[in-house]
């Protein structure tokens, strides 16, 4: 399924239905690029916001951090994170995100 499709089937339905979640869930399963589940993983994070379904958010940003996530503009800028922001592990992971792109500015 087309991300965009399933993006707009969730915020018109409200739901982010399970068949959906399994989908992602095998397509992390099935991959070895760091990079492809790093972006699957941040799309379920949003996801899970949208539904108000944090604590599972933080699961699958937690995968995204583990495979290599550097967007400091994604965390401060993804209005959907913004609940998060009130969790430890989300302190945590930010900090691991901000080091690390902190070590990418340093190579420019």
């Amino acid at each position: 399924m087309e991300s965009s499709m399933l993006f707009r089937r969730v915020r018109r339905q409200g739901v982010f239905a399970e068949a959906d979640v399994t989908r992602y869930r095998e397509g992390l399963q099935r991959t070895k690029s760091p990079r492809l589940r790093r972006l699957l993983a941040q799309q379920m994070t949003e996801l899970f916001c949208y539904v108000q379904r944090y604590e599972e958010a933080l699961t699958y940003l937690n995968l995204s951090v583990e495979n290599g996530l550097a967007d400091l503009n994604w965390f401060y800028g993804c209005p959907l994170l913004k609940p998060l922001w009130s969790y430890p592990a989300f302190v945590a992971l930010h900090e691991q995100v901000k080091a690390r792109a902190q070590k990418c500015l340093e190579i420019l």
